[in-house]
């Protein structure tokens, strides 16, 4: 880690696009980018499950990560 803060955010609507609730969260790592967008993701889980969601739609605009979670790819390095 090199001290660096990384801002962490999650907007969680309803199915008709109405927001429900926007979370951040601020970490210190100086990760590369898809580091920290799976980081966010995983954020948007741990907040769904807080709030009672078990079942939810993510989005996420880095291909690398939604390529990762449909199995496509093996490892982030």
């Amino acid at each position: 880690m090199n001290g660096k803060k990384v801002g962490l955010g999650v907007v969680m609507r309803y199915s008709n696009g109405k927001v429900l609730n926007i979370a951040v969260r601020r970490r210190i790592g100086g990760w590369e980018p898809s580091v920290a967008e799976a980081v966010a993701l995983c954020y948007g889980v741990e907040m769904s499950w807080s709030f009672g969601y078990s079942r939810v739609w993510m989005e996420n605009d880095a291909l690398i990560i939604v390529e990762k979670i449909k199995g496509k790819m093996s490892g982030l390095a």
